[in-house]
């Protein structure tokens, strides 16, 4: 099999300096659109935002960059272009990645205009206005470049200790939140069995009704039909060319609940916006009303957000203004996703193994063994669930000791010392390895090969170096123990996302985990692939081995079937 290059690709962002030999500030940037309509501005922002939605890599992501960038150059005319030109070509010749255009500096500039927000009628860029719009957009990518300060023997040192993870990252993990995102039918299935269980539950489903009436809508069906009508308005699958950023919805709004779609305008916010490192107004409001019934999609992962992400977060806030005094997430994370939506994503994907869960895979003192034990064979898969989320003060400080310490407190062990992800890992081994286990005749087919498996939600615990820096801590416990009775392999952080979109994959043994765990740790091993994350490595080896297969999971199919019956069935 040929060596799969499954490294990160680093990209050189283009800033004004690197342009123009200086530097200049926010003021500067501010001063350069005073006079361009705001209107104009967001159409071109969005436009970039949709058009480059799923090219963040690749071949494609950098001809999508030049056909966007080109047309705008040509606007500010011969000299500008040249300057450009000789900038990318450069770059280019040391086998670089430059890109000007990106999501996070797409962001900032909606916060520029918001900050600066007039209402001159809409009309394309002048020649000088053209000019002023990239020169802008550069002054914005120098302060994604002023965020780092790393020196190259910093890097050097890294390197020869075989730790540049330690390096990027810090420096790098909030990135990961601005990356597009792939996570859409999962954010679906989510949506409609998180409501399900909050609309059964004593607890919330009072609360439950009176939110639904708060977003004006009748309940999560509709909620998910108001999404994917705005989503499919955007055309993601049709050619990149032909993508929208307006979308057109006067035509469909005796079927749309239009209260709810203007409430995710920003029009009315935007004489108080304030800005964030979040950009928490943009997340919950990333329409902008164009004309009557038509808006520009300002950010389409913020869109699909809406669908799961968005609504834990607007849940819990309307729920405690309304006299809840519960840890919401605490009771979601526990309630609902672990004990029932993973497990139902489990049972799904492994229907063919032996699955044991709660009181089905208790010890002999009574507490599980691990969140969730598969076996097949004598290949026993055995899970650690976290439903939990990295902070996001954390993501941006760019403090090495401070996130590896959290990562510790996560993953190995907290601040009371309880055993953590990986330490419950080790310790569900070592009572495999001592004790009787009563649930499962583990060892009817000789002897057993464990997997250990971290199951995470928070894309950011995908970054790459994170399962090397945890898998290195399961190691150095092992260590100090021998194993006769089972073999032991080496720990994997995969995201329950991995599983919700390989669904119908894992179920029909196109994709055989075990194997792709045993291929993804000889892979590790390599030094230059040491850091790669298991869902990055899984896609390069799957077309590898398999033909490409598509199209939308069972358990997705069955949520739209509710939704659009006549459409799914036809």
């Amino acid at each position: 099999m040929a060596d799969l290059d499954t490294r990160m690709n680093f990209k050189t962002i283009i800033d004004y300096k690197e342009i123009y030999g200086e530097s200049k500030d926010i003021l500067f940037a501010e001063s350069l659109i005073k006079g361009i309509p705001s209107v104009t501005l967001l159409k071109y922002i969005s436009g970039f935002n949709i058009k480059l939605y799923l090219s963040d890599t690749g071949t494609e992501s950098h001809l999508i960059q030049l056909q966007l960038l080109n047309k705008v150059l040509i606007k500010a005319g011969k000299p500008t272009l040249e300057k450009f030109d000789e900038v990318i070509k450069k770059h280019i010749d040391r086998q670089e990645w430059p890109i000007v255009l990106w999501r996070y500096s797409n962001l900032l500039f909606y916060e520029l205009i918001f900050k600066n927000y007039n209402t001159l009628p809409d009309k394309d860029f002048s020649k000088e206005q053209a000019k002023d719009f990239l020169d802008a957009y550069l002054i914005l990518n120098s302060v994604t470049s002023n965020r780092f300060n790393i020196t190259s023997d910093e890097i050097q040192d890294a390197v020869s200790k075989e730790e540049i993870e330690s390096i990027f990252l810090p420096h790098f993990i909030y990135q990961k939140d601005y990356a597009s995102t792939t996570e859409f039918s999962n954010q679906i299935t989510r949506c409609f069995k998180l409501f399900e269980f909050l609309e059964n539950s004593e607890k919330f489903k009072d609360f439950t009704k009176e939110y639904y009436k708060y977003l004006h809508i009748k309940d999560s069906k509709d909620l998910i039909y108001n999404l994917l009508t705005i989503f499919g308005q955007v055309g993601i699958n049709s050619p990149i060319a032909m993508r929208k950023q307006i979308i057109p919805l006067s035509n469909l709004i005796p079927s749309l609940a239009v209260d709810y779609i203007q409430g995710l305008t920003i029009n009315d916010t935007i004489s108080a916006y304030k800005t964030d490192n979040s950009f928490r107004t943009l997340r919950n409001k990333m329409l902008y009303e164009y004309k009557n019934y038509t808006y520009l999609l300002l950010d389409i992962n913020f869109l699909i957000d809406q669908l799961y992400k968005a609504q834990i977060f607007s849940f819990k806030s309307f729920i405690e203004k309304n006299g809840y005094k519960g840890n919401f997430l605490s009771v979601k994370g526990k309630e609902f996703m672990e004990d029932i939506y993973f497990r139902l994503i489990m049972e799904k994907c492994f229907p063919n193994y032996i699955r044991k869960s709660g009181n089905d895979a208790k010890k002999n003192d009574g507490n599980e063994l691990c969140d969730f034990y598969l076996r097949k064979g004598n290949e026993i898969i055995l899970i650690e669930f976290k439903d939990i989320l990295l902070n996001g003060d954390l993501k941006e400080k760019s403090d090495k000791d401070a996130l590896y310490s959290a990562l510790d407190r996560k993953f190995f062990e907290n601040q009371n010392n309880d055993p953590k992800g990986i330490k419950q890992l080790y310790n569900a081994i070592k009572y495999i390895e001592k004790n009787t286990v009563n649930f499962d005749y583990l060892f009817e087919n000789g002897k057993p090969n464990i997997y250990p498996i971290v199951v995470y939600t928070d894309s950011s615990f995908g970054y790459e170096g994170i399962n090397k820096i945890l898998k290195q801590k399961l190691n150095q416990l092992m260590s100090s123990e021998s194993f006769e009775k089972i073999i032991v392999k080496e720990v994997t952080f995969i995201n329950l996302s991995y599983f919700e979109l390989h669904e119908d994959l894992l179920k029909q043994g196109i994709i055989d985990l075990q194997d792709y765990v045993e291929e993804y740790h000889k892979h590790t091993k390599n030094e230059k692939y040491s850091t790669t994350p298991f869902e990055v490595f899984s896609r390069f080896y799957f077309r590898q081995v398999k033909e490409q297969v598509s199209g939308n999971t069972s358990f997705m199919l069955e949520i739209l079937k509710q939704i659009f019956p006549s459409e799914i069935n036809n």
